[in-house]
C-alpha cells in the first residue's frame, strides 16, 4: 500500500497545484476517509532512518514555539525569540512542523501569525514556490512553509513523503542561488 499511496498522493497534490483551497478541502472531503488511515503512517524504514539523524546529529528537533521572529537588525535574515533561551539568528525560516493545519495570516500591523491566536487577518497567498507573500503587496517574504503549514496550496499535507519532497525543493533552490531579499515588516507570532 505504500507505494501506491505515496503514487496517489504525489498525484493529487500536482493536479491539484492550481485550485483555490476551497475547491481542493472540497474534492478530498469527499475521499478523506478513503486515504486517511494511511497518510500519517510512517513505514519502519523511514523511521529508522529518521532516527539514525537524530542520533547523529544530522536531524534536531527544537521543541516549543518561538515567542516572535523579527527582522535583524543588521541585514538580512531573522531573530528567533524563545521563552527563557538566548535570541538565535537564521537566514531563512522554514515552517515544517505539527500534524495540525494552522491558520495562517498577516495583521493590519505586519505581524506573521501561524496560529490564528492573535486573531482574525488577511490570508497572505503561498506562491509556488511554498513562499509566504504579503497580502497586500503580493511580494513573496523570506518566509516558507512546508508540511501542515502549506495547507493552503499543498491538497494532502500529513504524509511525510509531501514534506520531503518540498523541504528537498526548498533546499534545492538555497543551494542553486540566495532567494531574492525581501523583508518582513513585522513579526511572526
Amino acid at each position: 500500500w505504500q507505494d501506491a499511496i505515496a503514487e496517489i498522493i504525489q498525484t493529487v497534490n500536482h493536479i491539484s497545484t492550481g485550485w483555490r483551497h476551497s475547491t481542493r478541502s472540497a474534492v478530498l472531503n469527499q475521499y478523506r476517509h478513503l486515504i486517511t488511515r494511511y497518510i500519517s503512517a510512517i513505514p519502519v524504514r523511514n523511521a529508522r532512518l529518521l532516527l539514525g539523524y537524530l542520533t547523529d546529529g544530522t536531524l534536531s528537533i527544537t521543541p516549543g514555539i518561538p515567542r516572535s521572529v523579527t527582522p535583524a537588525p543588521d541585514g538580512p535574515g531573522w531573530q528567533v525569540h524563545w521563552d527563557g533561551a538566548p535570541v538565535e539568528h537564521f537566514d531563512h525560516i522554514v515552517c515544517a512542523t505539527g500534524y495540525h493545519k494552522p491558520a495562517l495570516s498577516r495583521l493590519p500591523d505586519g505581524t506573521l501569525c501561524l496560529d490564528g491566536a492573535a486573531g482574525p487577518g488577511e490570508d497572505p497567498h503561498i506562491s509556488g514556490d511554498l513562499r509566504v507573500c504579503d497580502p497586500l503587496t503580493g511580494r513573496p517574504e523570506r518566509v516558507w512553509v512546508l508540511g501542515a503549514s502549506s495547507h493552503r496550496r499543498t491538497a494532502i499535507v500529513n504524509y511525510l513523503n509531501t514534506a520531503a519532497h518540498q523541504s528537498k525543493a526548498v533546499a534545492d533552490r538555497f543551494a542553486a542561488a540566495e532567494p531574492e531579499s525581501t523583508s518582513l515588516a513585522g513579526r511572526l507570532a
